[in-house]
């Protein structure tokens, strides 16, 4: 079975759409006429002096188009008015979309980044900084605009004020004129969300090839408190990211900071988790591979698509015997998942996992499990091999399925010892096996009238399917 292990990481940047500053040029079409000398030298002062005051309108609009841009009148222009202009802002030919419930608030003006850093390759850096305070009822980053994307990293420091959030944002450029071209701004969101929004224009650039000049990349850091060691970790309420076209880093979190809920959405670019822990979480991308350790008590989704995931997730049912539900997707490509599972109480527990992917290996295996506990299962992949290996505390009945000319197995380890400690015995019946499916089930003898009814349900097609006992 394909291993996840040799997952190459992404290193490179996604394409950006390059500028076409230039519309479609449009000529009027006039039928000849017969001129004398005079009427065609008297014609052509005329169409100059026309064009003399075009040219001067224009120039005047432009030059007011771009001095709105620059002011914080661009920002006045949204505010009240995103459902009405569909998220859509046109000024000085430039066209941007903000979500229409984002309030915007001071945007880093030209003057304000910090002096540009040359750089061996030739592109400039700039930056610069917000604070967010850690009461906000949720912290987030949005982007949107064709040179919107790069890399969004969030991580601790013991030098960072324990009640604030900041939110480095590194630019990196080939000219000062596209980089004012972004608004890079503190923003709102309905009562007590309080974050950083990165907007740049969008352009139809009509196939053409962009120049060098016009790439425009950004680099965002969240640096949160880090607790003192040995210490709880620092509880925030929500904190979100939605940034198309971004590669997300996410450092070693999981002993520091409790997100009550997490949102790390992207696009064309990979989502790389050192660990994290939340009580619920969404881990979303496209076209980029997941990896990483994860642990949550209620939910967590984890999907891409047409990339490999490799992920090491615990599930822990919390004192108040909360039920944690895992989703794991994606498409064309492998999924390893290791899954540990834990209880408040080292016993009992409901779980809930779902693994899919399509045209690529499927791997699930569960090092840890509560004696008595509830596992529910659902495993299906397509045109590819898959085993899950389960923890022997579990107990319930296994349905294999793949096509009729291809194996199902069950592999029965005859000397695993009780989990529990009181060597008890342990049943294993294979109910049926036809071509291509096997069901059965297994339990630990116990107590009478006590039942535990986990599930395992296992797909695929075209290959073989495994469960190991």
């Amino acid at each position: 079975m394909a291993s996840l292990s040799d997952m190459k990481s992404v290193d490179g940047l996604p394409g950006y759409a390059p500028i076409n500053p230039d519309g479609p040029s449009f000529a009027p079409k006039h039928q000849p006429l017969e001129l004398g000398v005079d009427d065609r030298h008297a014609r052509r002062q005329r169409r100059r002096r026309r064009f003399l005051r075009v040219f001067a309108v224009s120039a005047f609009l432009w030059m007011a188009a771009h001095a709105l841009f620059r002011s914080n009148m661009f920002k006045s222009c949204f505010h009240g008015k995103h459902k009405q202009l569909e998220s859509k802002f046109v000024v000085g030919g430039l066209e941007y979309h903000i979500p229409h419930e984002i309030t915007l608030g001071h945007c880093v003006e030209p003057e304000e980044w910090s002096e540009p850093e040359p750089s061996a390759d030739g592109h400039l850096t700039s930056s610069s900084s917000f604070d967010l305070s850690l009461s906000s009822e949720n912290l987030f980053v949005l982007s949107r605009g064709h040179w919107s994307g790069g890399v969004l990293n969030v991580e601790t420091s013991p030098d960072q004020a324990q009640d604030t959030a900041t939110v480095h944002v590194e630019v990196k450029y080939y000219r000062e004129r596209i980089r004012d071209l972004a608004k890079v701004c503190y923003v709102t969101r309905e009562e007590g969300e309080a974050g950083v929004g990165i907007f740049t224009p969008t352009w139809n650039h009509g196939g053409r090839r962009r120049h060098r000049d016009h790439h425009m990349v950004f680099e965002t850091t969240v640096v949160l408190p880090e607790v003192e060691a040995g210490s709880e970790p620092l509880q925030i309420k929500k904190f979100e990211t939605d940034v198309p076209n971004t590669v997300h880093h996410i450092g070693d979190l999981n002993q520091k900071i409790a997100f009550d809920s997490l949102s790390l959405r992207g696009t064309n670019g990979p989502i790389d988790v050192e660990s994290l822990l939340a009580t619920s979480g969404s881990i979303q991308t496209t076209n980029g591979p997941i990896k990483g350790i994860f642990n949550t008590t209620k939910s967590l989704i984890i999907e891409t698509s047409n990339s490999p995931v490799g992920v090491d997730v615990g599930l822990n049912s919390d004192k108040d015997g909360s039920e944690p539900t895992l989703i794991v997707r994606t498409s064309n490509s492998p999924l390893k998942a290791l899954v540990s599972l834990t209880s408040a109480s080292d016993v009992g527990g409901a779980f809930n996992v779902t693994a899919t992917t399509s045209n690529g290996p499927l791997g699930v295996g569960f090092p840890a499990s509560p004696v008595d506990s509830k596992l529910i299962l659902s495993a299906k992949t397509s045109n590819s091999p898959l085993a899950v290996s389960l923890n022997p505390a579990y107990e319930g009945s296994f349905n294999l399925r793949t096509s009729s000319w291809f194996k199902a197995e069950a592999n029965v380890d005859k000397e695993v010892v009780d989990p529990s400690g009181k060597d008890r015995k342990r049943n294993v019946v294979i109910k049926d096996v036809g071509r291509g499916s096997l069901s059965g089930s297994v339990n630990w003898e116990g107590e009478e009238g006590r039942e535990i009814e986990g599930s395992v349900d296992l797909s695929t097609s075209n290959f073989h399917v495994r469960v190991e006992l």
